[in-house]
């Protein structure tokens, strides 16, 4: 009678384990997810500041040109 209460106890820990490593996956899975989702909007804002820093530079570098050929040669 305990041999088989334990053996059954024994199964229902493996199924219980089995249970929440499922869980655990599916988990797995979601956050894989999520860290691909921000990595992709992360790429995004960085590509966006990068296109903004370019222009900036561009204006930058026409207000030098435009001073400079305004400007008094020596």
């Amino acid at each position: 009678m305990v041999h088989c209460y334990l053996n059954w106890l024994v199964k229902l820990c493996d199924v219980c384990v089995l249970f929440r490593l499922d869980i655990q996956r599916d988990e797995n899975e979601a956050l894989k997810v999520a860290l691909q989702t921000t990595l992709a909007a992360k790429e995004d804002d960085i590509r966006m500041y990068m296109d903004m820093m370019e222009e900036a530079k561009k204006v930058f570098i026409q207000g030098i040109q435009l001073v400079q050929r305004n400007s008094p040669h020596d």
